[in-house]
């Protein structure tokens, strides 16, 4: 899921520190969605 993150918005010209900021984003979204069902960490 990250992974197909960062290519879409490279070839969109954004800057490598807004890709950066938000995959770090999209990854607090998600810790938070799994703290609030209680949901474990699925590697």
């Amino acid at each position: 899921m990250m992974a197909d993150f960062r290519p879409s918005w490279k070839n969109a010209g954004k800057a490598p520190k807004t890709i950066l900021i938000a995959a770090a984003r999209q990854l607090l979204v998600i810790l938070n969605a799994m703290l609030k069902t209680a949901q474990p960490l699925r590697i």
